[in-house]
């Protein structure tokens, strides 16, 4: 998409953004860095190192931090003047998205689509998708080619299934969700009753699984349904890549989870928990609201207060920084220790 004048970044909602200085003549067809200005795009700076990249390099627009613009600005460049860069660029950025614009319209004819589905309005359907009995699509929502939305599902408006996603039978997808390429939803919890001759007796999985609105899955994700309730993830969280949210578990509303991460059966976290990449929670434990992971942290008991915890086992952070600086230590400090121990005449 290319902005054809200011006042199209000026319309939109929910940021601060304002022009400051300077005319567009020409059309903004891309946004560059600093670093790799293209010819007629938009470039956000943030620092005056970045100001002087982007004016040396003949942006067409710059969206730039308000503390940093100098009191002179440069001619033929279109300045606009922000107070929160990040926040601007959640707003300005999908103006430029081709992703979201990738799916043709309607439903394409090699999709197969059950009579007894019920499809909002403006609904695009991508090719080769099966879409079984019973399941009920809201207006406005996109389904990327070769997925599969099973018997009884609901989705709901504005939600957006990237190619090669699964969503099994009777789960429940929100508003406004962004699912990516080959996540699963709704495969199987995995249970089994394990006899005395160590034979594995697999127990039906007959539940569902719940998502809120406006949440994100990033690709190959694996949400399992719950054995006879809901697995759910809250309204609002977001998931990167490569996660597994397992049987009978809680997500709480916005939380803000990174790659890599592991949850074990019916364990329960609380809301806004965020943890690093390649984070381990096990089963059957509860999290409480506003916790906070360390990268590759491991959890294996209840965490009752909100707050920083890192390492294996798992410390207030504070405490695990203190231990991981240790570590590299150890050897030095157990060459010393023997020293001393010598020299006291203690046997080891």
């Amino acid at each position: 998409m290319a902005v054809s004048k200011p006042e199209d970044l000026l319309n939109i909602s929910d940021t601060d953004l304002k022009h400051v200085h300077g005319s567009i003549t020409d059309p903004i067809h891309s946004v560059s860095t600093p670093e790799k200005i293209k010819k007629s795009s938009l470039v956000f700076v943030s620092t005056k190192e970045q100001w002087v990249a982007a004016v040396a390099g003949a942006a067409s627009a710059i969206i730039a931090l308000e503390k940093i613009l100098p009191t002179e600005l440069p001619k033929n460049i279109s300045i606009f003047s922000t107070k929160n860069i990040k926040l601007t660029m959640t707003q300005v950025l999908p103006l430029f998205d081709k992703g979201t614009k990738k799916f043709p319209k309607g439903i394409h004819q090699t999709a197969v689509v059950s009579h007894q589905a019920t499809i909002g309005k403006n609904v695009n359907i991508g090719a080769h998708v099966f879409i079984g009995k019973n399941v009920k699509i809201g207006d406005g929502t996109s389904i990327g080619p070769n997925s599969v939305i099973e018997d009884d599902v609901t989705i709901g408006e504005g939600t957006i299934l990237h190619a090669h996603v699964y969503v099994g039978h009777n789960c429940i997808i929100g508003n406004r969700c962004d699912i990516h390429a080959h996540t699963t939803i709704g495969s199987d919890g995995f249970g089994f009753y394990t006899d005395n001759q160590y034979r594995h007796y697999k127990v039906p999985q007959i539940g569902n699984v719940v998502i809120g609105d406006h949440v994100e899955m990033g690709a190959s994700c694996c949400i399992d349904r719950a054995t006879i309730d809901s697995t759910i993830v809250g309204a609002g969280s977001k998931l990167d890549n490569l996660c597994h949210i397992a049987h009978n578990c809680t997500v709480g509303e916005n939380s803000l989870i990174a790659a890599g991460f592991f949850v074990a059966g019916s364990t329960h976290l609380g809301k806004r928990f965020t943890t690093g990449g390649n984070s381990v929670v096990s089963t059957q434990l509860h999290v409480a609201d506003g916790v906070i992971l360390a990268g590759r942290s491991t959890v294996t008991n209840d965490i009752n207060e909100g707050g920083q915890y890192g390492g294996y086992p798992l410390q207030p952070l504070k405490d695990a920084l203190r231990t991981l600086s240790t570590l590299g230590n150890i050897v030095d400090i157990r060459k010393k220790l023997n020293v001393v121990l010598k020299k006291l005449n203690i046997e080891d």
